[in-house]
């Protein structure tokens, strides 16, 4: 059973983390390049599920379901980073906005599906 304060904890970190993580995260897309930095951000998403599915099933314990939402929050500035890199990597300067755009929305649709 969680509290109250420890739900929004969990539901407010993802823009706490956002904030500190952002910019090292496009920093590590510019040294490793598109390809490494979007697996780096999967397997941290993937590692946080897994942990997330122990946090909630095996031991239950807020801490492990902390941690698991910290990983995911860490591998959500990667996704959010990334259209506006590939945007710049493989469109021209008047195509950028658009494709910039359709692949946030992309993000957002398949999140919901």
């Amino acid at each position: 059973n969680c509290s109250a304060w420890q739900v929004n904890c969990l539901a407010w970190l993802y823009s706490a983390v956002y904030v500190f993580i952002a910019i090292p995260c496009c920093s590590l897309y510019d040294r490793l390049g598109l390809r490494n930095g979007m697996l780096i951000g999967n397997a941290l998403n993937v590692m946080g599920a897994g942990l997330k599915l122990i946090a909630v099933h095996i031991s239950p314990n807020w801490y492990w379901l902390l941690a698991s939402q910290t990983l995911n929050s860490i591998s959500a500035c990667f996704a959010l980073g990334l259209p506006p890199m590939v945007a710049a990597a493989w469109f021209g300067t008047k195509e950028r906005s658009l494709a910039t755009s359709l692949a946030s929305v992309a993000n957002v649709l398949a999140i919901a599906v």
